[in-house]
């Protein structure tokens, strides 16, 4: 994979290692808060753990686009519930309370806004929504 077509130097890369278990040598973790964090000399990730009570994935911090109140407490505080597993395995899991909103790179790195009438949608929904490219989690930069 050619990194040096992402935004800041491959954080994308890292955290989609971070998403699928692959945790690279600089990780940190900090279970009080439920985040891990890792850091080089270039870059600062960050990702939340997402669970349900019986198993948990990572996803990229700033992937979640909309998350209904009655969710809020499947991410993050808790720290890892359960069995790791797979986003794509925990999103067919969690199905019925879990969806996944392509995005493009661009809109994921805050270039080309996501559609305002899209956003609006997202808040009508009953169910988290998570910012994925090609099917993976990834964050999105919101430009004020």
């Amino acid at each position: 994979m050619n990194i040096n077509r992402f935004p800041r130097g491959g954080w994308l890369l890292a955290a989609t290692l971070l998403s699928f278990g692959h945790l690279p040598p600089a990780l940190g973790n900090d279970s009080a808060s439920g985040r891990i964090h890792t850091s080089s000399t270039n870059s600062s990730i960050y990702s939340d753990i997402l669970h349900d009570g019986e198993n948990w994935t990572m996803l990229p911090h700033g992937s979640v686009l909309h998350m209904p109140e009655e969710h809020q407490s499947k991410i993050g505080d808790h720290g890892p519930v359960g069995n790791l597993v797979s986003w794509h395995e925990f999103l067919e899991i969690n199905g019925d309370w879990l969806r996944a909103e392509e995005v493009t790179l661009r809109q994921a790195e805050g270039t080309k806004p996501i559609d305002w009438r899209r956003l609006q949608y997202f808040k009508k929904q009953k169910c988290m929504i998570v910012a994925v490219h090609e099917g993976s989690p990834i964050a999105v930069v919101f430009l004020r």
